[in-house]
């Protein structure tokens, strides 16, 4: 009932911020309703077997603290060192798991407004997106690369403005709490992209039939994967990169997302123009959106690369706001709006009721309200 709940009063604060034609009412708005799904978020509870929130609870339980780390302690936990640190740092100051959630979700949320702010007066359309997309994986399942995909909302100037050392330093500090951030190094180089309506196109001309390999059953990533399995120095390494590089693993991409994306990227082709006239930071967006591209075709069976989307997602909502910006007519730029939020509502709803037969919807409990549960471990 709370994630039914948070999300339509959240709905309700989204539609508020985009009706309102005052920017702080706009601001305030936005704030609250990310606000609201936050509270969801950060207080959440579950006690289900194998699920990624009880094994990082474990973690958690068996992390030391920092005055009681050894030489040899790192070596003995098999996940990246910086969020090893971060949670025997929390745990030395008293913090339960369940006061790390919060904080680790006010992160995440916070780093979503400042990140996008800059982008965007969208700021419903942001929040219901998000929620869409992002809210069940990242905030009530995932821990580790949240983190990174947060971090990464907040280094996104430096990679536009090509201020090269700061973008790297922080790609590096982020790729200590979850690997997946390696693919931030290579992005840098999108920046040198001049992404006109031609380039658009031709991206696309090159990568959409490539869908057709993972269909086919062509592993694009399986040497890769046999590679780091025969040279891994743990059995977590090899059986990680023996799940990950599987293009048969069933985390690959939902063909509705896929042809969701292609239907969104026809509309921005057929009004690129217009869209991208004005705005200094419109084709920056444009380019995150892109990096979508691959992801959706070549490497849509690879479970590694799909899991880095979530990167890129939002830059679906900035660049909805561009689009609606772009109509003339107020009547269309309102029923652009109601349709997206109706898809959004669709979207969180499907995800909810249907994610491994609803289970968190049957399991969700908010930690306050369990015996045992505290913020501080005193």
């Amino acid at each position: 009932m709370v994630l039914i709940l948070t999300f339509l009063i959240a709905l309700v604060f989204s539609i508020a911020s985009e009706n309102s034609v005052i920017a702080k009412k706009k601001e305030k708005y936005g704030v609250c309703s990310l606000f609201v799904l936050w509270l969801a978020s950060a207080f959440r509870y579950y006690n289900i077997d194998g699920f990624d929130y009880n094994i990082y609870e474990g973690w958690y339980a068996n992390v030391p603290k920092l005055f009681e780390i050894k030489s040899d302690t790192l070596v003995r936990f098999s996940y990246e060192a910086g969020y090893f640190y971060l949670m025997s740092f929390f745990k030395t100051l008293g913090v339960t798991f369940y006061g790390f959630c919060v904080i680790t979700s006010a992160f995440f949320y916070c780093c979503i407004w400042k990140g996008f702010k800059r982008y965007t007066v969208h700021y419903g359309l942001l929040t219901m997106f998000f929620a869409y997309k992002l809210l069940f994986y990242d905030t009530h399942i995932s821990m580790r690369q949240p983190i990174t995909i947060a971090g990464f909302f907040l280094i996104m100037p430096y990679l536009e403005n090509r201020k090269w050392v700061k973008y790297f330093i922080g790609a590096f500090l982020l790729s200590q709490f979850h690997n997946g951030a390696y693919l931030l190094f290579p992005l840098y180089f999108i920046t040198y992209l001049n992404l006109n309506k031609f380039a658009f196109k031709w991206l696309y001309i090159i990568f959409t039939p490539t869908i057709v390999l993972g269909f086919v059953g062509v592993d694009v990533l399986g040497p890769i994967g046999q590679f780091i399995q025969a040279n891994a120095d743990s059995e977590f390494t090899a059986s990680k990169a023996a799940k990950y590089f599987d293009s048969d693993s069933t985390s690959s991409i939902n063909i509705i997302y896929t042809l969701e994306f292609f239907l969104f990227s026809y509309f921005i082709y057929r009004r690129f123009d217009v869209i991208f006239k004005h705005g200094e930071n419109k084709e920056f967006i444009l380019k995150i959106f892109v990096c979508l591209l691959p992801l959706f075709t070549l490497f849509r069976m690879s479970e590694i690369m799909t899991r880095e989307k979530d990167y890129f997602t939002l830059s679906y909502a900035i660049l909805l706001g561009y689009m609606i910006d772009s109509l003339n007519s107020k009547g269309l730029r309102k029923s652009m709006i109601f349709f997206i939020f109706s898809l959004c509502v669709y979207g969180y709803f499907r995800l909810l009721f249907g994610f491994n037969g609803d289970m968190l919807y049957r399991e969700y409990r908010l930690w306050p309200f369990v015996d045992g549960c505290s913020f501080f471990d005193f």
